[in-house]
């Protein structure tokens, strides 16, 4: 998780690999699963949750800045889109106040879902919170939190069914 939220919060296109955001091997069905079964393609919620919030909450739109950097934290910020803290603490949540764009009077949460609380930005400061790697958070969240408005500015995404199908017969033409 801490290394996806990394990629994710960085300037650039992600990779998401396969593997990472479907666990196969959870049903013993990596090689005999039927791609348009979606309960035979488990998601992983800590990878689904950062491409949520790097969709929603429009991270490309933000300048990169880095207002904390420490042993255990590191938190990065999309300009007055989301604040990103990733940890590499296992067992100790991560308190920090850091510089942000943000408006002051701007209420945010975490929209990775470890915790419910919000915090306000004051003077240009805000305090937030990362849980730990340990999954001890609200849905078993680890090692980040991504900080963003309440009611996210970015669009909402329509549900559509995809389906991608590997014939390894003549597929690319050779």
């Amino acid at each position: 998780s801490a290394a996806y939220a990394a990629a994710f919060a960085v300037d650039g296109t992600p990779t998401v690999f396969i593997e990472d955001l479907f666990d196969l091997g959870k049903l013993g069905n990596r090689f005999v699963h039927d791609p348009k079964v979606a309960s035979q393609l488990p998601v992983r919620s800590d990878l689904a949750n950062l491409i949520w919030c790097h969709q929603n909450l429009r991270f490309k739109e933000g300048a990169y800045k880095v207002p904390h950097g420490s042993g255990d934290l590191l938190v990065i910020e999309r300009s007055a889109r989301a604040i990103i803290g990733i940890t590499d603490s296992w067992t100790n949540w991560q308190t920090q106040m850091v510089t942000t764009d943000f408006p002051s009077g701007t209420v945010l949460k975490d929209h990775s879902g470890a915790t419910i609380e919000t915090v306000t930005v004051s003077g240009g400061t805000v305090t937030i919170k990362v849980p730990p790697c340990d999954g001890s958070a609200i849905g078993g969240r680890r090692c980040y939190a991504v900080w963003g408005p309440v009611d996210p500015p970015g669009f909402k995404m329509t549900p559509r069914p995809t389906t991608q199908e590997w014939e390894l017969n003549d597929d690319l033409g050779d």
